[in-house]
């Protein structure tokens, strides 16, 4: 029960901690550019994670792949 008791109180904590810092750092020049900056980063991030799992010694050469770039490419211009 103690266990289980100490899980709520660090996930409530976890939890709160993101409204408390906001409040704090709201006016910062900084966070404002980490929010404009982080979504590109994250999707290059993972693009670049994906990308680099293509095998070219496959007979499709990666060709599935390049071409599920190229759609999501296009459907977000």
């Amino acid at each position: 029960m103690t266990a289980l008791a100490v899980t709520v109180a660090i996930t409530v904590a976890l939890r709160a901690v993101p409204f408390a810092v906001k409040n704090a750092v709201a006016g910062s020049a900084l966070l404002a550019d980490v929010g404009r900056w982080m979504p590109l980063g994250a999707i290059t991030v993972l693009a670049v994670y994906c990308l680099a799992q293509i095998d070219l010694t496959t007979p499709t050469r990666g060709l599935p792949e390049l071409a599920g770039v190229a759609v999501t490419v296009a459907a977000h211009r």
